[in-house]
């Protein structure tokens, strides 16, 4: 038995290539094509395909709704993430809906078609140039101590400095910035960190270092 599938793409060109690919593939067959999130819904509920190939930016009901709507009310669903966008939280968005795989449209036949056998395995699938973005990804967060990763780079900056024993007034006069300012940076990054006061987070920074706490 093939292996069914739905294209949902707005760009006529881009769906006729997709179709073309993957029909000449002798274990698939696509069995729908659409332009906007609602058609695919409604493909959805009648086909049941193997396989949904779903571009992000679709007019209407976009890419992710629809995949999170289809997740949700077919928990077997299979949606692959369509988009030109190279950028990780692109990816990363698709994932968060229900979506088990994310290609670029320039990906390559072979991907495409790899791209569909991961996925119907049960497995998740990338393009080779976004599983390159992520693994990078993760070699940057890896240079940073754990949590610290969720502060932006003012606020480690802010907290650098608590970690050195500034006042909020010094740390102004050094980032040229208002002490409210300064002050309300301390309350995101506690609000972030899960600290209760200022002595946490600087014991926290230390222990991060593998310094030992200097507050008891």
């Amino acid at each position: 038995m093939k292996t069914t599938i739905l294209i949902a793409e707005d760009h006529q060109l881009v769906r006729y290539s997709l179709e073309l690919q993957l029909n000449n593939h002798p274990s698939f067959e696509v069995v729908a094509a659409c332009a906007t999130g609602e058609e695919s819904l409604v493909y959805c509920d009648l086909l049941k395909p193997d396989i949904i190939f779903m571009d992000m930016n679709l007019p209407g009901i976009n890419g992710v709704e629809a995949t999170e709507r289809i997740v949700k009310k077919w928990a077997e669903a299979k949606v692959i993430g369509l988009s030109m966008n190279h950028q990780t939280s692109y990816a990363k968005m698709m994932l968060a809906a229900g979506a088990r795989g994310y290609l670029f449209k320039s990906t390559d036949a072979a991907q495409l078609i790899r791209a569909v056998e991961e996925v119907k395995n049960g497995k998740k699938y990338f393009c080779n140039e976004m599983k390159a973005q992520l693994a990078n990804e993760m070699l940057v967060d890896e240079t940073q101590p754990p949590g610290l990763h969720l502060l932006t780079p003012t606020e480690m900056d802010v907290a650098s400095f608590i970690k050195e024993g500034f006042s909020s007034q010094q740390i102004a006069d050094n980032m040229d910035k208002p002490v409210k300012t300064i002050q309300n940076y301390r309350q995101r990054i506690l609000k972030k960190m899960k600290l209760r006061n200022t002595v946490g987070l600087i014991n926290f920074m230390h222990r991060q270092y593998k310094e030992p706490d200097l507050i008891n």
